[in-house]
C-alpha cells in the first residue's frame, strides 16, 4: 500500500500518530494495492483512499465507520465515493 503525507512538518501527537498507523493497517489488510493521501491542512487531517477495485468499496467503507464508532470519531464523508471508488473524509484533529 502507498501512502503520501503532505504537510506534516512537525512530529505529531501520539493520539495522531496511533490513528494513521491504525488506519494504515487497516486499509493495507483489505486492500494491500491501495493508496492513500493524507494531507494535513491547519488543525485539520484531510484523507483520500484510493481502492484498487470497486468491489472492496463497500467492506472498507462499513469498516471505516465500525472503526470510527469504536473509538468515537464522527466522520462526514464526501460525495460521489462509490462511482470514483475513492474514499474522502476530513477529521479534526484527534
Amino acid at each position: 500500500m502507498e501512502v503520501i503525507r503532505k504537510g506534516f512538518t512537525q512530529v505529531l501527537k501520539d493520539n495522531d500518530s496511533r490513528y494513521l498507523t491504525l488506519l494504515e493497517r487497516f486499509i493495507g489488510e483489505v486492500d494491500p494495492y491501495a493508496g492513500m493521501e493524507i494531507t494535513k491542512a491547519g488543525d485539520q487531517l484531510k484523507f483520500r483512499i484510493c481502492l484498487s477495485a470497486p468491489k472492496k468499496f463497500e467492506k472498507i467503507l462499513r469498516n471505516l465507520n465500525t472503526l470510527h464508532n469504536q473509538i468515537g470519531i464522527h466522520t462526514d464523508f464526501g460525495k460521489s465515493m462509490k462511482k470514483s471508488a475513492t474514499i474522502y473524509y476530513t477529521l479534526e484533529q484527534i
